[in-house]
């Protein structure tokens, strides 16, 4: 169960453990090559996730998508959206937050690398 505590202002999410998933947080994105400034995730070549131990990596959209399968990740800015698997138009596998759009999603909002 995702614990929040808000103390002074701050939001703090809590890792916790669930049937043997650890919690991970999506901390930033890098976009594809050449789509920098674009503002639609289909174009997100890679998320850095931070897992319970505060360790941060780069994982490419597909590896995302693949870790959802056995993980629990979410973005790391309120409302703390979790990540979901998705398939565009095109048959694409990606990774979005909760039941946002293409065209807007959480992740978007993430600092990008």
């Amino acid at each position: 169960m995702l614990q929040v505590s808000t103390n002074f202002a701050h939001i703090i999410v809590y890792n916790t453990c669930k049937k043997g998933a650890w919690y991970m947080k999506a901390v930033k994105i890098k976009m594809k090559p050449g789509y920098e400034c674009a503002e639609n995730i289909m174009q997100i070549d890679s998320i850095c996730v931070e897992d319970d131990e505060g360790e941060r990596h780069f994982y490419k959209r597909l590896e995302v998508y693949e870790m959802l399968k056995t993980n629990e990740i979410f973005v790391d800015i309120p409302p703390y959206s979790k990540l979901v698997q998705a398939i565009s138009p095109r048959n694409e596998k990606y990774v979005k937050s909760g039941e946002s759009s293409i065209q807007y999603d959480d992740l978007l909002k993430l600092p990008r690398a």
